[in-house]
């Protein structure tokens, strides 16, 4: 059983008198444990894509399943209370803009999904774990201001991982950085990817970026091809 399954989904919207056919009919399947990059142009519809996947958006028409659980079966989706805990249990984000708060430091930062809960003594260690892994140990007490590009970006990762997902989506992780920053977080992902088995599907316009992933898919006008 695959950990994502999706077949033909399809999302169109309206814009004025025009219909939008921004994913259009796309399959696949995703195991536990595999990185996928999914390449493509600006507006091609490859983030509309993985807020499918992501449980994000709902589809115009189409099914997925996370692992083995119905998301959409082509008539119904689950209630937005359902789709939160299926985010809650397997997804982790990561945007091309960290929406970091400027006036959180970096632990706080990154216990933000916590917010309405009390961080728990194994989420504090977990915390810890991450932040060692990615050399943010000592920049806990620090604001966003005060970090490095690759720290804002490595706290954002951090961010995604501290809810333990099993799977990482990662949309343009890369777009404001430069080369040199670009191969660190995706030698980054992909350590994540190898040495703690973590799912990857990575959106990005950069050839060289996808090459971290395991897979490559190319986005065009709506349709995947492998």
């Amino acid at each position: 059983m695959s950990l994502i399954q999706a077949n033909h989904l399809t999302k169109h919207f309206t814009r004025g008198q025009e219909i939008v056919r921004a994913v259009e009919d796309v399959s696949l399947s995703i195991e536990k444990g595999d990185s996928l990059a999914i390449l493509g142009a600006s507006g091609s519809g490859k983030t509309t894509l993985i807020n499918l996947i992501g449980c994000l958006d709902n589809p115009t028409s189409g099914t997925l399943t996370i692992n083995g659980q119905s998301v959409f079966d082509g008539t119904h989706t689950l209630a937005e209370t359902a789709l939160t805990k299926i985010r809650r249990a397997h997804f982790g984000y990561i945007f091309q803009k960290f929406f970091l708060i400027p006036t959180l430091t970096v632990q706080e930062n990154i216990l933000l999904p916590f917010l309405f809960t009390h961080a728990v003594p194994e989420t504090m260690q977990h915390l810890h774990d991450i932040t060692r892994w990615l050399g943010l140990e000592k920049r806990l007490n620090h604001l966003p201001a005060q970090l490095s590009g690759g720290e804002v970006q490595r706290t954002a990762i951090a961010r995604a991982l501290i809810t333990r997902p099993s799977i990482l989506i990662a949309d343009e992780p890369t777009g404001n950085l430069d080369s040199r920053r670009t191969e660190e977080i995706g030698t980054l992902l992909a350590r994540l990817n190898k040495e703690q088995q973590i799912t990857m599907i990575l959106v990005t316009h950069n050839p060289a970026f996808a090459q971290f992933a395991n897979r490559t898919a190319e986005m065009k006008d709506g349709k995947l091809t492998f």
